[in-house]
Order: C-alpha cells, then structure tokens, then sequence
C-alpha cells in the first residue's frame, strides 16, 4: 500500500513537472486581423480601471512616457519634455508629484540623453545612456557610473539582481541582441545573434516596448520581426509568432545592407502590413500592441486558457462616457504592466473630449445620477486640462 502510494506521488509531480515545463517551452501562434472598423467595447476585456491623473507643475511637464515602473507605492516615469531629453518623474500612487532624478550633462554622474532606467533590488536606479550607466539612491543622489562597451536600448531586473538589456549596436563589432549585466551594470556575456539582414534595422528603429519578463522568462523581439523570442538563463525554450494574415512582413524582406531610406522605400511599396510596437504577458492573458502602413493601432488580447485572441482598432466606452471611441494610434498605444495589471498612459485629450461628448447628452437629471455615481471621476474630468500631465489607466483585464 505504501509503495503504490509512493508511485501515486511520483506520478503527480512527474505530471505536473513537465506540464509546467511544456507551459514555459511551448511556441505558440498568434494570428491578427488588421481591420481599421474593427471595435471592442471596455466591458468585453476590462475588469476594473483605476484613473492616476499625474499632477501637473510648472517643473514636471511629461511630453511622452516611455516606461512607467510601479515600486514601494511609486509610479517611476521615464519621460520626455516637449523635444528636450529625457528625465525620470516620480509620483505617488494617487498621482502626486513627488521629485524628478535629472541628471544631464557631461561630467561624473551624469548623462547625455537618458534611454531607459530600470530599479535594483537594492533600491538603486539605474539611468542607462550611451555607453554608460549611471546609479543613483532611490531618491536620486549620485552612488557611480558604470562604462559599457556597447550602446544599450531597453532593459530588464532579473529575480536573480543581474540585469539583462538589448544591444542597438548589433551593426558593428558584436551582432547579439541581448546583453547579460551584474547588478552592477558590468558586462557579462552578450547572446542572441541577429540575423544579418535585421542588424541595421535592429540599430536604426525602435518598438514602444521589446523586452518584457515573465516570471523567469525573458520575451523579446526585434523591430520589424514577428516573433516574441523566450529565454530562460540565457536560452532559447521557445517563441511566440505573431501571424498578421497575409500582412506579415517577410523573414528576407531586409537586406543587410539596407540603410533606413531603403528600409522605407522597401516598406512603402508594400500595399500593406503589421508590425509588432509593444506586449506584455500575463498570468492568463498576452497583450499585443501593432502599427499597419498608415500607423493606425490595433490592440490585441490573446487568452492563454482558450487560445482566442481579440484585436480591434478603436475602444468603445460602454461603461463611463458611454458611445465614445478612443481610435487607437501609434501615440496612444500601451506598453507598460504592472503585474497582471496594464498601465495605460493617456493625453488628458482624450478624456476631456470623451467627457465633453457624453455629457451634452444627459438632462440634468441624468448629469446629476452621473455626478452621484461616479464623483472622483466627474471631478477629475471637470478640472482637466488639454497641456495637463497623462492619466495612468490602470487596468484589471477580464478574458
């Protein structure tokens, strides 16, 4: 009794070992229809949103958001100033202006044009800019810089408090995508060639959003490529395709030595066709943002329980200012998460509109049920300004 018992338990976790590992190793195929009438209304995907309106200073103004990383109740903004470079912006978690970390220049401790951060387990930021890593306390005071070999573009905190980022100089001596750090900021290993015809274009283009971790899984992908790449310690255990029917630009459609004009008079006489701006992965869904020819955006959700996938060029709003429909463009796409939550950062433009709209269709006592039922919202949106500061939609996701 006690030996069969024993092949019982055997046979559970042998069964459960290798379904997790086929969960993790498996490629999966994901196909998107391009279709600019496509829509899908909030309540389809949407379990609850919460509005993070960021305050608005003279000295905090946000032109674009790159990479938003939630931590210790903070919202980290890695953002641009009309066309100036970039700075890292600090809020609360109800959107108050806290500090900004700008550290431009050309000395010890600073940089010229900030391309990305990411946050140490030790509570250090890391300001990643050409050829050099500069690390700060939490609060932005200088701790050391880091000289690196090579110009890095995005880049990711492992569990293990290395760091790992993708390379935008695979054109030149060394051809690997991925670039293997210490918590330091000190060149490990470079891995992951490119292929040849996709070194420039790799150097000369940039997506919203290319290296995202899941768990202990790295994703990554190209600009231009249709496959999300899955590496676990440094190898390869399997991708995901992204399939737009018959849009989907060719492996051999660069050549190596096309520069980015020829990358463009290549592209341009293409009728039509997707290209892959951002994604992130969740516990039971894969979100993915694309770009057609004319830059009209399509956000796609891909359920990882039923293998269906939804993807639609405008968002109706059926729940709040209902009848309204954000058009979704290269500008307004998402590409941040935290957790299983998306945070979508949006031009108070829109919200202001969408207000506007709905409102001019309620009596007055309909306005006042609005007013009654939805007060943070009403007050947000009354107040809001066209040159104020994004709002982050934090969104739960339903599939």
């Amino acid at each position: 009794m006690k030996y069969i018992l024993y092949l019982y338990i055997m046979l559970f976790l042998m069964v459960g070992c290798r379904s997790d590992k086929e969960q993790i190793t498996a490629d999966t195929k994901i196909s998107i229809e391009l279709n600019k009438w496509k829509r899908i209304k909030l309540s389809e995907f949407v379990d609850s949103i919460e509005l993070i309106p960021l305050e608005t200073r003279s000295n905090n103004l946000i032109g674009e958001v790159n990479k938003i990383i939630y931590h210790d109740n903070k919202y980290y903004i890695h953002a641009t100033t009309g066309y100036q470079n970039g700075k890292l912006f600090v809020f609360n978690s109800v959107g108050d202006f806290l500090y900004s970390i700008d550290r431009r220049g050309q000395g010890p401790g600073e940089y010229y044009d900030l391309e990305i951060f990411c946050i140490s387990n030790e509570n250090e930021v890391k300001l990643m800019s050409y050829r050099k890593i500069t690390t700060t306390s939490i609060d932005g005071t200088f701790l050391y810089d880091t000289e690196v070999p090579l110009g890095l573009r995005e880049c990711l905190l492992l569990h293990d408090g290395n760091l790992i980022a993708t390379s935008r100089e695979t054109r030149l001596d060394d051809p690997n995508l991925l670039v293997s750090m210490s918590g330091k900021g000190e060149v490990l290993k470079t891995f992951f060639p490119i292929k040849d015809n996709y070194k420039t274009v790799n150097d000369t283009n940039q997506n919203l959003s290319s290296l995202f971790l899941y768990k202990d899984t790295v994703c990554v992908n190209n600009p231009y490529g249709h496959y999300i790449y899955k590496l676990i310690d440094n190898s390869l255990v399997g991708k995901i395709e992204i399939n737009y029917m018959g849009k989907t630009i060719p492996e051999d459609f660069f050549d190596k030595d096309d520069d980015v004009v020829k990358q463009d008079k290549k592209l341009a006489r293409l009728k039509d066709y997707g290209c892959l701006r951002s994604f992130g992965i969740a516990d039971d869904y894969i979100y993915l943002t694309s770009t057609d020819k004319e830059f009209n955006g399509y956000f796609s959700l891909y359920s990882k329980n039923t293998g269906k996938v939804v993807t639609a060029q405008a968002i109706e709003d059926d729940l709040f200012f209902k009848g309204n429909l954000l058009k979704l463009k290269y500008k307004n796409l998402p590409h941040n998460m935290d957790g299983n939550e998306m945070l979508w950062d949006l031009d108070p433009f829109y919200l202001i509109e969408g207000y506007n709209n709905y409102i001019s269709t309620l009596s007055e006592s309909e306005f006042y049920e609005f007013k009654n039922k939805y007060p943070q919202l009403y007050k947000m949106c009354s107040n809001l300004k066209e040159d104020d500061n994004p709002v982050i939609l934090r969104i739960k996701i339903k599939i």
